[in-house]
């Protein structure tokens, strides 16, 4: 109980220099687990009145490396690891006030940090906390408003810092240090560079943690989703109709010459906060996507709006960004799973380009392609009827080329066969049969070429089998190792050698082996290529112009 009152005594001191006390709340922040150990209630009666003054009544700074700025994150920070337990239950609905306050006057570290607290304490305190949703939503609404102003500020002037930070209105922005300031001091003691940090309202980052929040209060107070989501959509339209000024030259300046730009403009200096602002533009998309599912009618006046946002998110979306890729793939797949597929029809001839679809990234080829590509089948067998015959013959081209990817695995060459096999009946209603028999011609000849590599495969595929099951008997009978079995295993090694995977530096990335055997999805991709030869046969033999010369060509 000392220590607590000599730790609180400190940082209440006024007097006290600014650097001490981050040291001080630093050394505080290293032992708060002993202190919640032995008596909570007294830590909390004790500090969080120190907390809460320290707070609400020193200004917040705008300087990353500012002392200021330490302290308020090393007290927010040791906010956060508090636990949830009875003893902070009486505390909590004044603390969640006065984050709420922060949240419209802190900088964006601390109100990302003010953003954790707030929902951890809903989470914990659901019951007593009813009141204060709808002051959170304001706020959200508020940062909303405040993006179309913020991509302005941001992107729009060509003297943006490129150090990272993110100004807002001029008012709201933070000078840079004078010197012999506090702010200037640090920034010569330590090796960071100083960054102005963007205020809460006008951040892209603090954006970014605001639709998964809002959804979760959604979940836990279902009067409110009703209240509020009709305020949220055009809010949500409105921000991702947004684009940086130099994205939209360089889309146009493309399109001037029939090509599609993809990745980001060389005239974005600061690469990061706009990484920052697609991050929050894809977050909105799975929040639109949320309400999707069960406010549908809301958004059907805005239903031809959402596939160019799609596309503009697939075209801008850094290479180096493949996780935001791989939620915006997975928001798309949520909407593409309800009626709103048919606005897509006019965007596939773009969404069948890989570098739009997949991106240009080396993480996002090797990792996201299938889901990619799967979200896209979905996609292509529901519209496959309204689908031109350039659409249809460019569907076949890039799932008749994935038939026969290394790199991707059995169950996703298996779902390109299969979707082949579901356009064939769209294929022979296509007007000039010439064009369809064509079309036809090149999926029998894929599925040919792939019995081909099946049976290349096969002998590797059995050793694998083999190598497989000696290894098991080893791990049995480790002890007992009859000689023959040695010779076999030392046969298939020696064999069985993959000079490519067997490279230092990979130029590939392989599918991974199945979990079972690779004979059993071998086997299965057999049955489905089998199967589906009889319906391409038929196909064939009912297209008029089929002649012996066209059935010599593929081997029949």
């Amino acid at each position: 109980m000392t220590t607590l009152n000599v730790f609180a005594v400190r940082l209440g001191d006024q007097n006290l220099d600014v650097k001490l006390k981050c040291k001080i709340a630093d050394e505080l922040r290293d032992q708060i687990e002993q202190f919640q150990a032995v008596e909570y209630s007294r830590f909390l009666s004790v500090l969080m009145p120190v907390f809460s003054d320290l707070l609400s009544k020193s200004q917040p700074v705008f300087i990353s490396n500012a002392p200021e700025q330490k302290l308020r994150d090393s007290i927010l920070e040791i906010i956060h690891r508090l636990p949830h337990s009875d003893a902070l239950k009486e505390y909590v609905p004044d603390l969640c006030k006065l984050l709420m306050q922060l949240l419209r006057i802190e900088n964006e570290e601390n109100a990302v940090v003010c953003l954790k607290i707030i929902i951890d304490l809903h989470r914990s305190y659901k019951h007593i906390l009813e009141d204060q949703v709808q002051p959170f939503l304001d706020i959200v609404m508020e940062i909303y408003r405040n993006m179309e102003q913020t991509v302005k500020d941001t992107f729009d002037n060509p003297g943006t810092p490129a150090g990272g930070a993110t100004p807002g209105p001029p008012s709201l922005t933070a000078a840079s240090p004078r010197p012999m300031s506090p702010a200037a001091d640090i920034g010569q003691e330590t090796n960071m560079p100083t960054k102005v940090l963007a205020k809460s309202l006008f951040s892209f980052k603090v954006l970014a943690e605001c639709p998964i929040i809002v959804v979760l209060l959604f979940q836990s107070y279902r009067r409110f989703a009703n209240e509020n989501i009709f305020k949220f959509v055009p809010l949500i339209v409105e921000t991702l109709g947004l684009q940086a000024r130099p994205q939209t030259e360089a889309s146009n300046l493309a399109r001037a010459k029939g090509e599609i730009f993809v990745g980001v403009s060389p005239v974005i200096r600061n690469r990061a906060v706009y990484t920052e602002f697609i991050v929050a533009q894809v977050k909105t998309m799975s929040f639109l996507a949320y309400i999707l599912r069960s406010y549908a009618n809301l958004l059907r006046q805005h239903q031809q709006l959402i596939p160019d946002f799609l596309i503009r998110l697939l075209r801008d979306c850094p290479p180096e960004a493949s996780a935001t890729r791989k939620e915006l793939l997975v928001a798309t797949r949520h909407i593409l799973s309800t009626d709103f597929r048919l606005s897509f029809i006019s965007k596939i001839d773009i969404l069948l380009n890989e570098k739009v679809l997949v991106g240009t990234g080396v993480t996002s080829h090797d990792t996201l392609r299938p889901l990619a590509y799967s979200m896209l089948a979905d996609l292509l067998h529901h519209v496959r009827s309204d689908l031109t015959a350039s659409q249809l013959s460019r569907t076949v081209y890039i799932y008749s080329r994935n038939l026969y990817d290394a790199t991707l695995a059995s169950s996703i060459q298996t779902m390109c066969a299969k979707l082949l096999l579901n356009l064939i009946d769209c294929i022979m209603k296509i007007p000039n049969k010439s064009e369809g028999r064509n079309l036809l011609i090149r999926i029998l000849d894929a599925f040919t070429n792939k019995f081909a590599a099946l049976n290349l495969n096969f002998p590797s595929a059995l050793k694998q089998y083999q190598k497989r099951k000696i290894s098991e008997k080893d791990d049995e009978d480790a002890m007992d190792t009859s000689e023959p079995s040695k010779d076999l295993s030392s046969s298939i090694l020696t064999d069985d050698f993959d000079f490519d995977r067997s490279r230092a530096i990979h130029t590939v990335t392989f599918a991974p082996d199945s979990g079972n055997n690779y004979i059993k999805d071998g086997r299965f991709l057999f049955k489905n290529l089998v199967v589906g030869l009889k319906s391409v046969i038929i196909g064939l033999t009912e297209q008029p112009s089929t002649s012996r010369l066209t059935y010599q060509c593929i081997g029949l």
